[in-house]
């Protein structure tokens, strides 16, 4: 995961995102560019992340033949 950006937040609210716990999941085992993938138990850090919620995601990556 390369970037996730913050929509909705409150301009001076003390939010980011914890990655700690996530889980990222390929649809498709089949080798290849862009395949879509479902990240899910991102959390929300910070003094105000109570106020926020973090639904599941969708991201693509690159599966790639093994050696």
């Amino acid at each position: 995961m390369s970037e996730v950006v913050l929509e909705g937040i409150l301009p001076g609210d003390e939010v980011s995102v914890d990655a700690e716990n996530c889980v990222a999941n390929f649809v498709s085992d089949n080798i290849g560019d862009n395949r879509q993938v479902i990240i899910s138990e991102l959390g929300l850090k910070g003094k105000d992340a109570a106020n926020y919620t973090c639904g599941v995601i969708y991201g693509e990556a690159n599966i790639l033949e093994g050696t």
